[in-house]
């Protein structure tokens, strides 16, 4: 597992995501299971792994990359995360020198 380069970030798309609807679309995908689970480790390991010292999960390049293909697309994004997507802010600021 590797951590989520800001290259990645910024090519998740032009619509909100935000932890809640990262919850959303790992319950649709199935990657892992609910919290409280009695076995926290029954994940899809291509997308995410738990990780027992921490007792929280790690996700995947893949994941990511999914998550990008998925709801890159207002049908996908409806499909997944079952709301209407809801564009963000993409506008640049400038920054002072």
């Amino acid at each position: 597992m590797t951590a989520l380069a800001e290259t990645d970030h910024l090519k998740i798309g032009l619509y909100r995501f935000n932890q809640p609807l990262f919850t959303r679309a790992w319950r649709f995908f199935k990657v892992r299971p609910p919290a409280g689970d009695s076995a926290p480790e029954r994940t899809d390991e291509k997308y995410c792994i738990y990780d027992e010292p921490h007792r929280d999960y790690l996700y995947s390049r893949a994941y990511v990359k999914r998550l990008i293909r998925e709801l890159g697309t207002e049908d996908g994004y409806r499909q997944v995360l079952a709301i209407e997507p809801v564009a963000k802010d993409v506008s640049i600021r400038a920054t002072g020198s």
